[in-house]
């Protein structure tokens, strides 16, 4: 086939001396350039992927000769790492146009590696190309776990707080624990808020499940305002999850004060009479307490 040849004929008889002598040579003619002599489209290389995202990434490739093909599309598929199936890809299919040697394949599974291959397609697909494969699969970007939600805190004593949450969506995050820090909001001397660093909270280091949903706080001052954050820790640090927005604050309750001591009834002779008993206390310890008064119960022991 794709070759050209020329003719000539002369007449053969019984007696060869009555041959006749060769006619001029015909025009050129040319078999079909078709079937095994057909040259394909150059195989697609340099297929690589860029600008990958958790469920994207962008395919590139480049050819170079045609070959005897008439375009009609770019077939472009996919395989994942953990399959041997090549298919389609969303983002990559009617690639019509021969100068477009790129699309982007979405639609992917975040944190899984994916190879692709490219093959020219012709109106006679006894000229399409071979396909070409990229060096290397790409991987998508893992998603990260996500925060806390829900994160409350609520008094519990004098020194502790009881912080609770919703269990975090974990994506693509291989859990390690959970992290919970403190914030103290003491009042300064003239009464506005006055805000220290963010801390770890003592008594919620030892958050490794998963599951957990709630730490007790402890160590606290008395009658002390905090705020709470928790965020998810993993494996691979690049998936934990930012912080959770932090809680509403909430106070350790006050300190009681101390009881009254040195309670004496009748002491003072001069104010007893059949219907009154003086009564005297010396105060405890005010800690806490703004006093507004004190109550003086008494019970009846005898006719």
């Amino acid at each position: 086939c794709n070759t050209g040849y020329i003719f000539r004929v002369m007449e053969q008889c019984e007696l060869s001396d009555a041959d006749s002598s060769w006619s001029e040579v015909s025009a050129e003619a040319w078999t079909l350039r078709t079937g095994t002599c057909l040259e394909t489209a150059a195989t697609p290389h340099n297929v690589f992927m860029l600008n990958v995202t958790a469920v994207s990434m962008r395919v590139s490739w480049e050819v170079v000769d045609p070959g005897d093909c008439i375009f009609k599309l770019w077939l472009v598929q996919i395989q994942s790492g953990d399959q041997a199936e090549w298919s389609a890809v969303h983002g990559c299919t009617d690639l019509m146009a021969q100068s477009v040697t790129e699309c982007v394949a979405s639609g992917l599974t975040s944190h899984t590696s994916y190879s692709f291959r490219v093959q020219a397609t012709c109106e006679n697909e006894l000229a399409n190309s071979e396909w070409g494969h990229s060096a290397m699969p790409a991987k998508t970007s893992a998603v990260s776990a996500e925060p806390p939600e829900l994160i409350s805190a609520s008094q519990q004593s004098v020194s502790s707080l009881l912080i609770m949450w919703t269990p975090a969506q974990l994506n693509d995050c291989d859990f390690a624990r959970y992290e919970v820090q403190q914030r103290s909001l003491a009042a300064d001397v003239e009464g506005s808020a006055s805000t220290a660093d963010w801390v770890a909270a003592s008594g919620c280091s030892e958050l490794s499940a998963a599951c957990s949903v709630e730490c007790a706080a402890d160590g606290l001052p008395a009658y002390t305002r905090f705020t709470f954050r928790v965020r998810v820790l993993c494996a691979v640090p690049a998936t934990s999850s930012s912080w959770s927005l932090a809680t509403t604050p909430v106070s350790t309750l006050p300190m009681r004060a101390g009881s009254p001591t040195n309670v004496t009834a009748g002491g003072e002779i001069s104010l007893l009479t059949d219907r009154t008993v003086p009564v005297s206390w010396t105060p405890g310890a005010a800690r806490h307490c703004a006093s507004v008064g004190f109550i003086v119960q008494k019970q009846r022991v005898s006719d």
